[in-house]
């Protein structure tokens, strides 16, 4: 029983590692903007863009993905999008020009999308129980988690000269932990044990659309993971043009203060498994992510406070990405169908995430500071209100502390 519990924390491990290190390449690529804009001829606007075509795949194509994956397995899923993964880095590294740097980062964010839906229908596949709440809750923290990496990868890279190396370290490390998911379990998927094979990754996506519970999580998972998006990648200049910091290290600070990320999303799901209301617990994040974020960017609030702020920040927002992506296996009412919901949950993410760039980007250039608090307080609160949680009369099928989604 230990063995088996250890062997599923692993793979659970390399799943989170495979995702991370996606997410990994738009982090990668934030510090070493001013370089890419001269080497090649780019515009701030056109840069922008190209990070915003990263999210293009999964908002376009994460859910029909999703019932594809359903079908081919998980397994093959995150292997094949850590191959399109691998791909993007030499294409970037060797892009002489902004339309090749637009083409990597659709590869880039193409794998990423696949890798996304696979991943959290694999450790569903294979956990249960508390532990599939202490997984999902884990697994949820990728996004900062990954730009922090990102971050990290490139700050020994971040000048005019050797910025193209962070593509080729990232590159390697993608393409070894893609070769380290060949060891992953292959589970049988719930269609071949029912003897039922449900039609393709169409008619799954029509079927999570319809499903009420799966269409609010998304909704409400979307909103806080692109707030969290967005004030990653506009913090490291924010800081460096309100604290007269250089890029680097307000870069390196974003990036430590990040792995706060991961504490949140483990505190969340520990409370959840010890039957900790998911609405109650929701709601404090919340709260707690709008007065972060008027701490960070309260104007003239000083760097110890907005250095507070970020931490408190990142913290929360583990907490509350962890809450929404532990609620998924409980929305998900066919278990063959379980990549198309995490992929239904992902298109929303991404078209959110798509969106954010030029909207972060473009409040920043205008010099704003207090409308990235009021996107965020909007944002959580309606977050909220839509979350597929409320108080348990029951514990029905749905685990402990959490009826089944209304």
């Amino acid at each position: 029983m230990t063995d088996n519990r250890q062997k599923h924390w692993g793979a659970v491990g390399l799943i989170y590692i495979l995702t991370v290190l996606a997410m990994a390449f738009v982090g990668a690529i934030v510090p070493l903007m001013d370089y890419m804009q001269r080497d090649l001829a780019a515009t701030p606007e056109a840069l922008g863009f190209a990070v915003a075509l990263f999210s293009a795949p999964s908002a376009l194509l994460a859910g029909i993905g999703g019932g594809l994956v359903d079908r081919v397995g998980a397994r093959t899923g995150l292997i094949v999008g850590g191959l399109l993964s691998t791909v993007a880095d030499p294409m970037a590294y060797a892009a002489a020009s902004i339309e090749t740097l637009d083409i990597a980062f659709i590869v880039a964010g193409t794998g990423f999308a696949a890798i996304t839906v696979a991943g959290p229908a694999l450790i569903m596949g294979i956990t249960a129980g508390p532990t599939r709440f202490q997984a999902m809750s884990v697994w949820s923290t990728y996004p900062p988690a990954g730009l922090s990496l990102g971050l990290l990868v490139a700050a020994p890279f971040a000048d005019a000269a050797g910025w193209r190396w962070t593509l080729v370290l990232h590159g390697v490390l993608i393409a070894a932990t893609t070769a380290a998911g060949l060891a992953l379990p292959r589970p049988q998927r719930a269609a071949a044990q029912s003897g039922a094979v449900h039609g393709g990754g169409l008619a799954n996506l029509v079927s999570a659309f319809r499903d009420l519970p799966a269409l609010r999580l998304a909704f409400a998972a979307c909103l806080p993971a692109a707030i969290a998006y967005g004030t990653t990648l506009i913090v490291p200049s924010y800081l460096a043009r309100a604290h007269d910091l250089s890029v680097s290290t307000s870069s390196s600070i974003v990036a430590f203060s990040n792995l706060a990320t991961i504490l949140g999303g483990i505190a969340a799901g520990h409370l959840l498994a010890r039957n900790g209301k998911p609405l109650f617990l929701y709601a404090t994040t919340v709260a707690a992510g709008i007065a972060s974020q008027a701490m960070l960017f309260a104007p003239g609030g000083g760097f110890p406070l907005a250095i507070a702020g970020l931490i408190v920040w990142t913290f929360t927002i583990g907490g509350s990405i962890a809450i929404t992506m532990a609620l998924l296996p409980h929305v998900v009412r066919d278990p063959a169908r379980g990549a198309a919901a995490s992929g239904l949950v992902g298109q929303f993410i991404s078209a959110a995430s798509f969106l954010v760039p030029g909207l972060y980007f473009g409040v920043l250039a205008a010099g704003g500071a207090l409308e990235f608090v009021a996107l965020a307080a909007v944002g959580l609160i309606v977050s909220l209100v839509a979350l597929p949680a409320w108080p348990a009369r029951a514990s029905g099928h749905a685990g402990p502390g959490i009826a089944p989604p209304v």
